[in-house]
């Protein structure tokens, strides 16, 4: 399969996304060729497949996942889910994602960030993440932002604040949350409940608002 330049020269995570088909793809001033579905359903299963080879541990001969392929995972795995207000959910999975980078984060909070609700939505099982092809610092930082049924507001900030890494990806997800434009879309009541809501939990984690 042909890559874009983007995949052998970076690998790192940078704001264009790489893929076009599926909402995977470029934005419109890259200059870079549009793969085909065949092709990126080949990238996509080469994904799974490196996360699948890595077994019941990591074993050092497996490479963690590069970020554009996590990318890939995240928006595969979110596929066809929306957000509350009516807008595909990886628009959200990429505004947290870049929100982490340009906070500087690391590239394990960037893919932890792209990962964030995959387990809470059951999008991805607590299983595959234990043998996932990611650095533990990675997997540590998502089930810390995985809000358990029934929990409490203050144990899940609690968990949030002892876990390294973890609060700048909870940060960015706020910022991205209460986005006014984001919120305007919603009936009164359900704006008004998310908005104190995302305030209380700020003041826990001790965080502004952006």
């Amino acid at each position: 399969m042909e890559y874009d330049e983007a995949f052998t020269r970076n690998l790192r995570w940078e704001a264009t996304e790489y893929l076009r088909l599926h909402e995977l793809g470029h934005n419109e001033e890259d200059e870079h060729e549009e793969i085909t579905e065949a092709q990126a359903t080949a990238f996509i299963d080469r994904v799974i497949a490196k996360s699948n080879a890595a077994g019941g541990g990591r074993d050092a001969k497996v490479p963690y996942m590069t970020l554009p392929e996590v990318e890939a995972l995240a928006r595969r795995a979110h596929g066809g889910q929306v957000d509350k207000a009516g807008r595909p959910y990886a628009e959200h999975l990429a505004a947290v994602a870049r929100g982490v980078a340009e906070r500087g984060g690391t590239n394990e909070q960037v893919a932890a960030a792209w990962l964030h609700d995959a387990v809470e939505d059951d999008a991805l099982s607590q299983e595959w993440l234990a043998q996932a092809a990611l650095p533990q610092t990675t997997k540590d930082m998502i089930l810390a932002v995985t809000k358990r049924p029934g929990e409490a507001l203050e144990e899940y900030v609690a968990r949030i604040l002892r876990t390294p890494g973890a609060l700048l990806i909870k940060e960015a997800d706020l910022a991205h949350n209460a986005d006014p434009d984001r919120l305007a879309v919603l009936d009164p009541a359900t704006r008004d409940r998310l908005t104190a809501k995302y305030d209380y939990v700020r003041r826990l984690l001790g965080v502004n608002s952006d």
